[in-house]
C-alpha cells in the first residue's frame, strides 16, 4: 500500500443506527438533579434561614435590653456623682429638683426620651425597644435612682 491513499469505506446505514443508539444512551446516562431534589434543597434552606433569622432577632432584642440596662446604670452613676458633688459643694444639699436639674440624662444618639425625662422618670427608647423608668428622688441622706417600672 505504499504511496496509495487509504480511503475509508463508506459508513453503512447499520453503523448510523448504532451511533444514534450510543448517542441516546449517553444522553440518558447524564446525571443531574431532579425537580424533587431541587425543591427538597430549597425547603431545607428555607427552614434553616427562618431559624437563623429568628435567632438573630432574639439576639438583637437581647442586645437592646442589655443596652437599656447599661443606660440605666449610667443614669444611676450620673445621679450619684451629681448628688455627691452637690453635697460636697459650699451650698450643700438643697433639694431633689436641684439634683435632677444638674443630672445629664442624654445617653447618646441611640437613646431617646418621650416626651422627656422628668424628675419622676420617663419613657426611654433604644432602637425598637421602649421601657418605662421611674426615678426615686434624691434625699439629703441618699442619691436618687432609676429603675424599670
Amino acid at each position: 500500500m505504499g504511496g496509495l491513499c487509504h480511503i475509508p469505506n463508506r459508513v453503512r446505514p447499520a453503523d448510523h443506527k448504532t451511533k444514534r443508539v450510543a448517542l441516546s444512551s449517553t444522553v440518558k446516562n447524564q446525571e443531574g438533579f431532579t425537580l424533587i431534589e431541587v425543591i427538597a434543597v430549597l425547603v431545607i434552606a428555607s427552614v434553616l434561614g427562618a431559624i437563623t433569622f429568628s435567632k438573630a432577632e432574639a439576639l438583637s432584642q437581647s442586645a437592646s435590653l442589655r443596652a437599656i440596662e447599661d443606660g440605666i446604670r449610667e443614669l444611676n452613676s450620673r445621679e450619684m456623682v451629681t448628688w455627691a458633688n452637690i453635697k460636697l459643694s459650699d451650698q450643700g444639699w438643697v433639694d431633689d429638683a436641684t439634683v435632677f436639674a444638674s443630672v445629664d440624662v442624654d445617653l447618646g444618639a441611640a437613646f431617646r426620651w418621650t416626651p422627656r425625662a422628668g424628675s419622676a422618670g420617663g419613657r426611654l427608647h433604644f432602637k425598637e425597644m421602649t421601657v418605662n423608668l421611674t426615678r426615686a428622688p434624691s434625699q439629703n441622706a441618699a442619691a436618687g435612682g432609676w429603675a424599670i417600672s
